[in-house]
């Protein structure tokens, strides 16, 4: 957790068989990274990823009371529409704050922006992961070697 209310999630598909949608209800996906490399921060609903895939994301949390929303996960191979994974996560300003009893009760976005979907054909707001830029590197000089 960061001070601003931001949290760092490395998403990851270590499936076999399938890619996965990750999403969380209300909130977006700042991608940092991919697979290991820093890239420039791109705003996202949606995430697919593919078999061995990893995404660094941010995600901001600020809440000024406790509630609860859904993280939810699906196959998006298969066409089952109950072949969902569901989680609740519990949100809340501080610790001083109680947690929300029951399940949540949020609604994924109905019209998302979602990265890597375009592995099925294109699609209006599909955003290809070429869309992620490499950050530049910092690197500093090193003093010769001496012979």
């Amino acid at each position: 957790q960061f001070d601003n209310g931001e949290y760092r999630f490395r998403i990851t598909n270590g499936g076999s068989l399938t890619p996965m949608l990750w999403r969380i209800d209300g909130y977006r996906f700042k991608i940092v990274a991919t697979d290991g490399t820093d890239v420039e921060p791109y705003e996202v609903d949606q995430i697919q990823i593919h078999l061995g895939e990893r995404y660094d994301v941010l995600v901001n949390f600020k809440v000024a009371a406790p509630k609860n929303v859904w993280m939810r996960g699906a196959a998006t191979a298969v066409t089952n529409p109950a072949a969902v994974i569901l989680t609740t996560l519990q949100l809340r300003p501080d610790s001083s704050f109680k947690y929300v009893e029951g399940p949540a009760k949020t609604t994924p976005n109905p019209d998302p922006v979602v990265m890597n979907c375009n592995y099925f054909g294109e699609q209006e707001k599909c955003v290809s992961i070429t869309a992620l830029k490499t950050k530049a590197a910092e690197f500093h000089t090193r003093p010769p070697l001496d012979d």
